[in-house]
């Protein structure tokens, strides 16, 4: 990263994921080993907000999980079988790598990504 530079967020969308049942565990897993490949370190412990509500954008679980560098925020909807991440960290990562990890992980048959360089202006 150059001097101006403040960090990166990698924006996935996951879809068509195997998620229908999924649990906290399974996203603390995903969490602590998208945390190893991209070489941050967790602050505290993982925050999760269940809906429970029948309406399909909503009902799911979300969690955020605050990093050394910044966040993770996750939101997985069972209904639509799609997965919504946002890695941000202050610290460069391999995209690439955390994208292929998380594309594998959810089994994800489609997905949508976008990197975004923070800048200090």
């Amino acid at each position: 990263m150059n001097t101006d530079d403040y960090g990166m967020e990698l924006i996935m969308d996951l879809i068509q994921c195997e998620v229908q049942n999924i649990t906290k565990r399974q996203i603390r897993t995903y969490i602590n080993k998208s945390c190893e490949i991209a070489k941050t370190k967790k602050v505290g412990s993982t925050k999760y907000w269940i809906d429970n509500s029948r309406i399909p954008h909503l009902n799911g679980i979300s969690a955020i999980q605050f990093i050394e560098t910044s966040t993770i925020v996750i939101h997985v909807l069972p209904l639509l079988r799609t997965i919504y991440i946002n890695y941000f960290s202050c610290k460069e990562f391999d995209a690439k790598n955390l994208l292929n990890f998380s594309i594998n992980y959810f089994n994800a048959k489609h997905y949508y990504h976008q990197i975004i360089e923070r800048k200090i202006r």
